[in-house]
């Protein structure tokens, strides 16, 4: 398939499409990720400035300080409905055995997509050599 690119189609595309290109990007926090999968992208700079990198430490924002970080009213209850619901299946994983169901295959999706948002790269391919999932 090279070989005939190679041969047919550089005189029309050029040499810029052959050139190496640098997918190795600063890798994504997951704390960015998971505002990027709650639609929530344009407040990570707030969570980092203000020390709230670790998604576990979430359950201590109230509704005062994401204020105070810039969230609006309608991002805060999403910000508070989406941050219930990853905490009560994130409890319900530690309970359960790991199988591979719909949701979490959903779920990979949603991570894949997000990272192609955030970093501009299509290297997720495969689920399952998604980081962290």
């Amino acid at each position: 398939a090279y070989d005939f690119s190679d041969s047919h189609m550089r005189a029309k595309v050029g040499d810029e499409c052959y050139a190496e290109q640098d997918d190795a990007k600063e890798p994504v926090e997951p704390y960015a990720l998971q505002l990027t999968q709650w639609s929530l992208q344009q407040h990570i700079s707030s969570f980092a400035n203000d020390g709230w990198t670790d998604v576990n430490d979430w359950g201590e924002l109230g509704p005062d300080v994401l204020k105070a970080m810039g969230l609006p009213p309608g991002h805060i209850s999403r910000f508070n409905r989406e941050f219930a619901a990853w905490r009560q299946a994130k409890n319900s994983e530690m309970a359960t055995p790991t199988t591979t169901s719909n949701t979490t295959i959903a779920s990979k999706y949603r991570i894949r997509n997000a990272l192609v948002l955030l970093i501009g790269i299509s290297q997720y391919t495969n689920l399952d050599d998604l980081p962290g999932v």
